[in-house]
């Protein structure tokens, strides 16, 4: 893969700003750029490196830190694809220079080398900062575009999750009524089985209530009987008493038989 500066195109992507526009719109993203700078890079090299670092985390969320970290694993990946690896002896460069690169080559912009990072001029370093500035802009656009279509679709998460919460808790309340249902379902079941007893009581006392009536009414009727029996028996004894008394006015006593009554009395 080669490194080196190429060929500049004689058009971009991208509109290249005036230098006033260029330092305005830095200053609303945040970084720090002066027109001297921007005029001259060649004398502010460390400062560019701290420009493009600072443009990378805003448009790619690369902070200066991870490009500092370089795994082994990272380490021979870079030396593979450079032509001259034993010039690399610190790869955070490299790895910040590849990242920067990818970047400008989504910012419409396939020119970067390393003459741009260690000799940079000012019609090419212009040209760079107008593309990542052209980038940041439209990523700003993109978030606002997304932030106004995200908003129905958090409302409706939102309200998802209020529903997802009244469901959780009719449930729970469904939860505790099937229970107490299933609780007085048994109560009820119980009561039943209860109620069937109770009516079986009640014909086993209905029966006995039945059968001494029956038997009373039937003493009742014996006792009537024995009434008029007893009366019948009264009635026949006074007529007998009456007829004794009669019959006894027409006998006439021996003396003999008078005399043993006395003997019997005395």
């Amino acid at each position: 893969m080669d490194l080196t500066t190429s060929h500049i195109p004689s058009h971009y992507v991208f509109p290249v700003l005036r230098h006033s526009d260029i330092l305005q719109c830095m200053s609303e993203l945040g970084v720090e750029l002066t027109k001297a700078e921007l005029v001259e890079p060649i004398r502010h090299r460390d400062r560019l490196k701290k420009v493009f670092v600072a443009l990378l985390e805003i448009c790619c969320g690369v902070s200066e830190e991870e490009l500092e970290r370089v795994s082994p694993l990272m380490q021979d990946t870079l030396k593979s694809i450079s032509k001259y690896p034993q010039t690399h002896e610190d790869f955070s460069d490299l790895r910040f220079f590849l990242e920067l690169r990818r970047f400008m080559e989504d910012c419409g912009y396939h020119d970067l080398g390393w003459k741009d990072l260690h000799s940079p001029t000012a019609k090419r370093f212009r040209c760079q900062i107008s593309a990542a500035i052209n980038m940041a802009k439209f990523r700003e656009d993109q978030l606002k575009l997304y932030a106004e279509l995200n908003e129905p679709r958090v409302e409706l998460l939102c309200a998802l999750e209020e529903a997802n919460e009244e469901n959780s808790h009719l449930v729970e309340q469904l939860t505790v009524a099937q229970t107490d249902s299933d609780n007085k379902s048994k109560e009820i079941e119980q009561v039943g089985k209860e109620c069937k007893e109770l009516e079986v009581e009640i014909t086993r006392y209905n029966n006995e209530q039945k059968a001494r009536r029956e038997e009373a009414a039937e003493l009742k009727m014996k006792h009537n009987d024995l009434k008029d029996e007893l009366a019948t028996a009264k009635l026949a004894l006074e007529e007998t008493q009456v007829d004794w008394k009669s019959l006894r006015t027409k006998i006439v006593s021996s003396p003999e038989r008078k005399k043993e009554e006395n003997d019997v009395v005395a």
